[in-house]
């Protein structure tokens, strides 16, 4: 049996259709809920941002049902303590969870960085036979 083109130009479009509902059916809060969610993240960044004290590149914020959680790192308590007192005076915020580590954060990442490099060196290492004549 011939299929017609026109009938197959939409197989890729139902297909997508599918995943994109299967994706947004995942999850467990209504889409009310996660624009409510996404509203009080960007909120809490724009705030965090906003505060010339607190380094904003260093903080990551996730909002789910309410309950912000901070993490990242800040090199003092101060800042630490600011970004969550920051976040809790955000409308809508229900809860902070302040998983901000202490320290340098330009140290960790160089660490991070350094430490990954070395194993890929040592792998690539491993793999790579002696040429010998």
């Amino acid at each position: 049996m011939r299929t017609n083109f026109s009938e197959t130009r939409w197989l890729p479009l139902a297909a997508i259709l599918v995943v994109a509902l299967a994706a947004a059916c995942s999850s467990t809060q209504t889409m009310e809920e996660e624009g409510s969610d996404a509203w009080i993240t960007s909120k809490v960044k724009a705030r965090i941002t906003a505060d010339p004290e607190v380094n904003p590149f260093e903080i990551d914020v996730d909002t789910t049902d309410g309950v912000v959680r901070l993490s990242g790192m800040v090199e003092d308590e101060a800042d630490r303590a600011e970004a969550e007192s920051l976040a809790r005076r955000t409308e809508g915020v229900k809860d902070v969870v302040n998983d901000i580590e202490l320290g340098d954060p330009t140290v960790k990442e160089n660490i991070d960085d350094g430490w990954i490099s070395s194993k890929l060196k040592a792998k690539l290492a491993a793999r790579v036979p002696l040429i010998t004549t």
